[in-house]
Order: C-alpha cells, then structure tokens, then sequence
C-alpha cells in the first residue's frame, strides 16, 4: 500500500521543453510562477506578451521570465 505523505512537494524546477503543446507550457509556467509568489498582473503581462506571436516566441518569452 502507498503511504502519501501529506507535506507539501516541493517544486524544485521547471522545465519548458521545447516541442510540448501551448497549453503545457503555459501551464507548466503558471503553476512554477505562482508557488514562486508572483502576483497575478505580472503573469498576466508576461502571458499576454508572449502569447502575441508564434509559438517560438511563446517558448522563448516564458523560458526567459523563469530564468
């Protein structure tokens, strides 16, 4: 039987690969930023500016903000 530690898991790093649906990324991306504390107006803008092109500046835009 699992025994499921109820502690919190930590979130060690995040990982953007590049290849991976839109919306993985802007998940992955959201969940990562928000356990860090950043307020909702910050994401909103770093997600509404990289959402304004490809998907290649999608990638790189949110990979820059995480790093």
């Amino acid at each position: 039987m699992l025994n499921i530690s109820t502690e919190k898991r930590k979130l060690k790093r995040t990982y953007l690969r590049k290849g991976d649906p839109s919306l993985v990324l802007i998940s992955s991306f959201i969940t990562h930023v928000k356990y860090l504390g950043w307020s909702d107006e910050r994401i909103k803008k770093i997600l509404s500016d990289a959402r304004s092109q490809n998907y290649n500046y999608l990638y790189s835009t949110l990979k820059r903000a995480i790093e």
